[in-house]
C-alpha cells in the first residue's frame, strides 16, 4: 500500500481559510471547537515516501489548484444534509466527546 497526497501537513483552520478565499467568502472564518469523536485521528498527513520510492510519485497538482478542482466538482453536485442522522448514530453508540450543535440556520436577508 502507498499513500498519495501532497505529503505536506495542513491545519484544518488553514484549509477553512483557503476555502473561504477561493469561494470569495473571506467573511467566513473557521471555528475550531476542539470537539471530536472518540477514536478520531487528530493528526494525519500522507507519507508519500514509499510512493516516491516504488513508483516515482511526485505531486503534480498544486494544493490550491486541487481545492479549486474540488470546488468545481462541488458546484456540479447536489448535496444532501445528513447531519442529524449521523449525529444521532454517533450519540446512540456513545462516540461523541461532547455536544455538537448543528450549524446555525442562515437568516434570510429579505
Amino acid at each position: 500500500m502507498v499513500d498519495l497526497g501532497s505529503g505536506e501537513p495542513r491545519r484544518i483552520g488553514d484549509i477553512g481559510r483557503t476555502l473561504a478565499t477561493l469561494t470569495g467568502r473571506n467573511d467566513l472564518q473557521p471555528r475550531v471547537t476542539g470537539q471530536f469523536r472518540r477514536g478520531d485521528v487528530r493528526h494525519c498527513t500522507a507519507d508519500i515516501g514509499r510512493a516516491r520510492q516504488t513508483i516515482g510519485f511526485a505531486p503534480r497538482v498544486a494544493w490550491e489548484d486541487g481545492l479549486r478542482e474540488l470546488l468545481a466538482w462541488c458546484q456540479r453536485t447536489t448535496a444532501t444534509d445528513h447531519f442529524m442522522r449521523a449525529h444521532g448514530e454517533l450519540e446512540r453508540h456513545g462516540l461523541l466527546s461532547g455536544t455538537i450543535a448543528p450549524p446555525a440556520a442562515k437568516e434570510s436577508s429579505a
